[in-house]
């Protein structure tokens, strides 16, 4: 996984229509305003709060999901694990306090690229995944990261399982792109 791997939060529970899913990435969720001349307080989906300056126009829909509208970013601050982003046309702490709770969207096309062995979390939300043995597990329904590594968290036989994403238990996607290959410690999965 790469620098950005962690774009998208799954335990964060998007409504955006599928649609726009399709084109879209979530990247951050508002959550206060910042000041009196409309910067908000946001927090970033992914390690680093800074990854936001990379991209100029954000999508902003509101907690129901309802296409809200594109904003042009015109400034970036990080604040620990918050960014502090001044969107363009919000001038006022009053229009800042309005967007409370918006997600922030970016379009796919403007997410940098990554090498052949690296994902972004919402690539690999609905791969299926199965052993090296060629034994299905289950389907990953969300990422999460701790300190040490990300953990996919795959549904499947009525189970729900942690898998560290570590290079010797997940091996890759296999050539249809669909599912992902694991080899598994041994303890790691009780497929019975």
């Amino acid at each position: 996984m790469g620098e950005d791997e962690a774009l998208v939060n799954f335990y964060e529970k998007s409504s955006m229509p599928e649609e726009l899913t399709k084109q879209y990435v979530l990247v951050a969720k508002i959550i206060k305003p910042h000041g009196v001349r409309g910067g908000v307080k946001v927090f970033p989906y992914s390690k680093c709060p800074d990854s936001l300056a990379k991209y100029k126009e954000l999508v902003l829909a509101d907690s129901g999901g309802s296409f809200v509208k594109s904003f042009t970013v015109n400034r970036v601050q990080s604040q620990g694990n918050i960014a502090i982003l001044q969107l363009e046309g919000v001038t006022t702490k009053e229009e800042a306090a309005d967007l409370i709770g918006h997600q922030l969207w970016v379009s796919k096309a403007d997410i940098p690229k990554l090498t052949e062995d690296e994902y972004y979390w919402f690539e690999l939300k609905g791969l299926r995944v199965v052993t090296v043995d060629g034994v299905e597990v289950g389907v990953v329904t969300s990422v999460f990261n701790t300190k040490a590594h990300d953990i996919l968290v795959v549904t499947g036989n009525k189970k729900e399982y942690l898998i560290p994403v570590l290079g010797n238990i997940v091996q890759g996607r296999d050539a249809t792109g669909q599912n992902l290959i694991i080899e598994p410690m041994p303890g790691l999965l009780d497929l019975s």
